[in-house]
């Protein structure tokens, strides 16, 4: 049996924590946006309490890219866009597990020194796919399942319900590191 350095076990940990939101879409609804210039530069990164090193964010017109501090980060996410669904924004993440897919969050809060982002949770998910009727497509990963939303039924979910889809005890807080 081979036991991981606890450090690296920890990075895989927060890795898990950041991208194991349980649902993954096949694209964002809405337009992609333009990032904001404020946007743009280091963040610390706070996920259920524990802080993680340093991401440092670059904004090329309306994508953004990830650039994760510290041993073991270059398995995490490395791409992102911020898109707009009636009048909400929301973040959609490249899935590095799945290509063609995102993690999608609500943009719950931002200003220019600290963003909010919550998670699709699957438990809603899961209900409000079972109100529509539609089954529960779900994918095996590493170590969970993921429900897996086709572009338009995501769409549709989220006309429907907006933000009560998304989980308000998994928020992931960043706050800008001022430059050096």
């Amino acid at each position: 049996m081979r036991v991981l350095p606890l450090a690296k076990l920890l990075l895989i940990l927060c890795a898990a924590l950041l991208s194991a939101c349980g649902v993954s879409v096949e694209r964002a609804a809405g337009p992609a946006i333009a990032i904001p210039a404020d946007i743009a530069g280091a963040w610390q990164v706070r996920i259920k309490d524990s802080i993680d090193k340093k991401l440092l964010v670059g904004a090329d017109g309306d994508r953004l890219t990830l650039q994760w501090m510290g041993a073991g980060k270059e398995d995490l996410p490395a791409q992102a866009q911020l898109h707009q669904f009636q009048g909400r924004e929301y973040l959609a993440v490249k899935n590095p597990e799945k290509d063609g897919s995102a993690l999608v969050m609500l943009v719950s809060a931002r200003d220019g020194a600290d963003i909010a982002l919550r998670p699709l949770d699957p438990r809603r998910v899961a209900a409000a796919l079972k109100k529509l009727r539609r089954p529960v497509e779900r994918r095996n990963l590493w170590m969970r399942k993921e429900i897996y939303l086709d572009a338009a039924t995501f769409e549709k979910l989220l006309g429907l319900h907006g933000a009560g889809l998304f989980d308000e005890k998994q928020t992931v807080q960043l706050h800008k590191v001022p430059a050096d």
